[in-house]
């Protein structure tokens, strides 16, 4: 009887080993390198350890990625991939990013974000956790774009005044992005004169992001090109913007973006019906 009693209690011990261990390997951070022949190709780190950051001066906190959130990485990375490498390597360095860390539960003070730019340490957060695939691929270029605006310019909020001159007389801009975050300001309804989007006018900045974004993502061109027909503040506003990076990137013209939405392009360059 101690014998069988000794055997039960030995199976049992084992079988709660077994599952401490397999929670235990769930639960272990991920820490390797991802993504490695991008990060040799763009000289940029890809990673989801939080040990390779420095920490922001801004209030930027996050949860690291653990073995049970895997299979959403490798889902992210696959959207990630796709949106990222169709940039040129010139544009990556002219934007000097290091980093690309991958995390979850990504906050700037209490504030959720899909995306956190830190443009101090040349580190690019995003949360594999975006609400929807759509908005998962426009936030990698939109926020992406404010690191190279960082680097062009001197300041992610640099208030251009080219820009703003092409904007209606008086119009003046929200008090940013953090200030915006109703889902229906994401909409693409050309709310008003120049913009594509509620967001848009919330800043300058994000005014540029904008539009930077829809350039790279076929899906929401489609959605902004019609506007330009009609709008030709709008289509100034794209003609500038490539207009700006041809001076640091002269391979990214107008020609390099003709090739990539035909047929939804008109020819020469980006005109409304004055």
């Amino acid at each position: 009887m101690i014998y069988k009693y000794l055997c039960v209690l030995l199976t049992l011990l084992i079988a709660g080993c077994s599952s401490l261990n397999s929670l235990n390997q769930l639960s272990a951070p991920i820490t390797e390198q991802l993504l490695p022949i991008y990060s040799e190709y763009y000289h940029v780190t890809f990673t989801s350890d939080a040990r390779k950051i420095v920490p922001s001066h801004w209030p930027i906190s996050y949860q690291i990625l653990r073995e049970n959130d895997r299979k959403k990485l490798d889902n992210y990375l696959n959207i990630f991939e796709q949106e990222f490498s169709k940039m040129p390597a010139e544009l990556i360095t002219l934007s000097n990013l290091k980093t690309v860390i991958f995390v979850k539960e990504l906050y700037v003070g209490e504030q959720y974000r899909a995306a956190v730019p830190d443009y101090i340490n040349e580190v690019l957060y995003y949360d594999i956790n975006a609400k929807n695939e759509g908005y998962a691929r426009r936030v990698i270029h939109h926020e992406f774009y404010h690191m190279l605006e960082q680097q062009l310019f001197g300041s992610a909020y640099y208030k251009d005044p080219n820009w703003q001159n092409l904007n209606v007389a008086n119009f003046a801009y929200g008090d940013g992005g953090h200030n915006a975050r109703s889902s229906n300001v994401s909409l693409f309804t050309n709310p008003y004169p120049g913009f594509v989007n509620g967001y848009a006018m919330s800043g300058l900045e994000e005014d540029k992001a904008e539009i930077w974004a829809v350039l790279w993502l076929d899906q929401y061109w489609q959605k902004t090109y019609p506007m330009l027909k009609h709008d030709c503040i709008l289509a100034d506003k794209v003609n500038m913007l490539i207009t700006q990076l041809s001076e640091f990137a002269p391979s990214i013209n107008s020609n390099y973006f003709h090739s990539r939405f035909n047929p939804y392009l008109l020819k020469n360059n980006f005109r409304c019906n004055q």
